[in-house]
């Protein structure tokens, strides 16, 4: 009976969860009002209709979270805003869409097994000393290699190439990744000296072609209980796709 009653209770109370949310969804739905017609755009700024041509307005509008309960507040920025849409629509024309490659770090868990080492389809490393950090983001699945130095994972594009992956590369990548040990390897490393833990650091991250991702890091002190072969293996693949300063 008591086994019952708890089980009905967590049943009410995933009922009231998925109505609350439901309700905060409308609410944030009610909050911006009905979709703005073009014309209050055009009437109420400097624009035409000829600077929305090849514009998805409602598609614009949707990704400003703009209707008719904000615009006002709002409508000084829309001139700034539609230019800055228009240049990502050319960026993307030009080069692809962006892709972000920095979720692997958010969704790795884990560690590789044996059986892992042939289905990795993207590889990324990093290396920072101070405010220096360079990385290199290796796809498998389209033989492209971007490096370079700073935050630039998230939104890598055509633009970003600095390599094509060969046959040779992917020969090399799997023996070098088979032989650093890297299926020993913990997680984590960390130095025991407060004032350089977080200062430098070495991290590598997968995805595997079942969706998994798991990474590798080590920060602080350098080789405080890390594996050689992490910061080895990193600079050997730094080495073999080094940054492009043209």
């Amino acid at each position: 009976m008591k086994k019952h009653l708890v089980a009905m209770l967590i049943a009410v109370l995933a009922v009231l969860t998925l109505t609350a949310c439901s309700k905060q969804t409308e609410q944030i739905s009610e909050d911006i009002g009905d979709p703005v017609p073009m014309e209050y755009i055009l009437s109420n700024t400097d624009l035409t209709a000829e600077d929305f041509e090849g514009v998805d307005y409602e598609a614009f509008m949707n990704e400003m979270g703009y209707g008719t309960e904000n615009i006002d507040e709002h409508l000084r920025l829309v001139p700034r805003l539609l230019a800055f849409y228009k240049e990502d629509m050319e960026k993307e024309r030009l080069y692809g869409p962006d892709i972000d490659y920095s979720v692997i770090y958010y969704q790795a868990e884990g560690t590789l097994k044996e059986e892992d080492l042939d289905n990795i389809e993207v590889i990324i490393c990093n290396d920072y000393d101070g405010d220096l950090s360079r990385t290199v983001v290796i796809d498998l699945t389209t033989d492209k290699v971007y490096a370079g130095i700073g935050d630039f994972i998230s939104r890598c594009n055509d633009s970003c190439v600095t390599a094509k992956v060969t046959q040779g590369d992917r020969e090399w990548l799997s023996d070098t990744i088979s032989d650093s040990g890297i299926t020993s390897w913990k997680r984590r490393y960390k130095g025991t000296n407060a004032c350089t833990t977080g200062y430098a650091g070495t991290s590598i991250a997968f995805r595997l072609n079942d969706g998994r991702c798991v990474s590798y890091s080590s920060s602080g002190v350098r080789f405080s209980g890390m594996p050689a072969e992490m910061s080895i293996l990193c600079r050997d693949i730094m080495n073999r796709f080094p940054e492009d300063y043209n």
